[in-house]
């Protein structure tokens, strides 16, 4: 939705400030369409080859993402440019009277920007070396909030504090053992390994140990049964609440139980050839991290105390599920957006023909994702599955400002005798699109931040961080950078 309604914003603003420079809607239309259909087009190839490149990405829900967001950006295109101009083409003429920006015009006839964007393009022209060292020092910041930032997923934490579903996980999870499965696997190649008291007895200790982590509630397996049987068969003598001495003892509390319960109960815990066993943990956090800090914990404990003869741990249940897709979901985002970042930046250098045109298109894209990972990690908020895939979309709306705005000042400084009157000119139409978008998209997503879900509301501040950062960036940094380096990258109109 954002990233496709850009172009139809950008016509529209474009159409209304002219309208009165023609006074006829056709000709108007044809000007707007003359003027951007190049940047338009920039901005739909780039976005639909960052989107794209997610389709080398090893998730499926991801690649299904980007490969949907591709086709979604140029269908929006073709019909940006072949509807709009076509509903213009039949509004009467008359409805038009009185439409369209009207600007200030100066004391030598031209018309001039005022107001805030007339501030910002003075501002720009004037004291670029300030905002070039304040983005620096805004950078150093992010870097550290990015050092800060806390892997972490939750899915019932994306339900409000006060929603049902997560006052029940509360009172649960403080009330019983823990309701979030998971299970280490054993397996040995030894037949009827699990008899052997000195395995058992292993498994007992890792079990005392994983149970003193703060996070484990419980943990349950073939040893319980063993030593409650054996307890019992010596008249509940609680000093015989242990593993027996021989795997005779072991067998015989075996064979009691399967007579005094239902047979299958005993397979709940172990396999009938007493070739693998698990052992059930009981979370009272369903936080990935927690996850991990068990598994870590599990695995330090085993390599200070390797499973006896040919036994091997291996994990499994939804709980750990989870941990492997967060990485998944994070080392797979990442590698598709420095994919999608690098695709983007050779796209904009043979569009523009220039390296030096390419890096400075990136540099709202970039500063648009430090800031919005450098705040995640300064306020504490956990990168999460919906953080992941939002990132994502910076690439279209950073880019799309960019080219707008470089296209517009590539043609534009050929229509002036030098860069301070095109600046006062970019800070004109142009940049009044990029300012309208911003509103649009902002006011348009607003509704979000009062969605049930935490996820949602996720959206609406995210989006409305990277429009703000995005259209900052773009209007700021990038005129300060065209005013230091205006030899360079202007030298074919010097």
């Amino acid at each position: 939705m954002p990233i496709a309604v850009l172009d139809a914003v950008h016509i529209l603003s474009e159409f209304y400030d002219r309208y009165p420079e023609f006074g006829d809607k056709r000709k108007t239309a044809s000007a707007v369409i003359k003027t951007l259909w190049r940047p338009m087009l920039f901005t739909s190839l780039t976005t639909t080859a960052g989107f794209g490149s997610l389709a080398l990405a090893p998730i499926p829900p991801v690649q299904v993402f980007g490969i949907f967001v591709a086709i979604g950006v140029m269908l929006a295109w073709f019909f940006t440019i072949v509807f709009i101009p076509a509903y213009i083409a039949l509004i009467p003429e008359k409805s038009l009277q009185n439409f369209g920006y009207r600007p200030s015009v100066g004391a030598e006839g031209q018309p001039h920007t005022r107001g805030v964007l007339a501030a910002m393009a003075k501002f720009t022209g004037t004291m670029p070396k300030l905002i070039v060292a304040a983005t620096l020092v805004l950078l150093m910041i992010s870097g550290y909030g990015i050092s800060q930032i806390v892997i972490n997923d939750n899915p019932v934490k994306w339900f409000e504090p006060k929603h049902r579903i997560r006052v029940a996980d509360s009172i649960l999870n403080d009330r019983f053992a823990g309701t979030y499965p998971a299970y280490i696997s054993l397996e040995s190649a030894t037949k009827e390994a699990f008899k052997d008291p000195k395995t058992l007895r292993h498994i007992d200790n890792l079990q005392a140990h994983l149970e003193s982590l703060p996070n484990v509630g419980k943990t349950s397996s073939i040893t319980g049964v063993v030593k409650t049987v054996y307890r019992e068969l010596l008249e509940g003598n609680p000093d015989y609440y242990r593993i027996p001495d021989s795997s005779r003892g072991v067998a015989q509390t075996l064979l009691t139980y399967e007579g005094s319960h239902r047979p299958d109960d005993l397979w709940h815990f172990i396999t009938p050839d007493y070739q693998k066993a698990v052992v059930w943990i009981q979370l009272n956090s369903g936080d990935n991290r927690e996850m991990n800090a068990v598994v870590d914990a599990a695995e330090a404990y085993l390599a200070d105390n390797p499973l006896p003869g040919t036994v091997k741990a291996d994990w499994f249940g939804l709980t750990y599920i989870n941990v492997i897709w967060q990485d998944e979901m994070v080392a797979g985002m990442l590698s598709a957006l420095l994919s999608s970042f690098a695709i983007v930046f050779i796209l904009m250098s043979v569009l523009f023909r220039s390296i030096s045109w390419g890096l400075l298109s990136m540099i709202p894209l970039t500063i648009t994702i430090s800031l919005i990972y450098g705040m995640i990690g300064i306020v504490g908020k956990p990168y999460d599955m919906p953080v992941a895939v939002l990132s994502s979309l910076s690439l279209g709306l950073a880019v799309d400002y960019a080219i707008h705005f470089l296209a517009r000042s590539q043609e534009l400084r050929k229509k002036h005798s030098n860069w301070a009157e095109t600046l006062q000119t970019m800070f004109g139409e142009p940049a009044r699109a990029i300012v309208r978008n911003l509103i649009v998209i902002g006011v348009g997503f607003s509704p979000l931040l009062l969605a049930p879900l935490v996820p949602y509301q996720t959206v609406g501040i995210l989006i409305s961080a990277i429009l703000i950062i995005a259209g900052m960036a773009t209007l700021l940094i990038l005129p300060a950078l065209q005013t230091l380096f205006q030899k360079h990258l202007f030298k074919k109109q010097l």
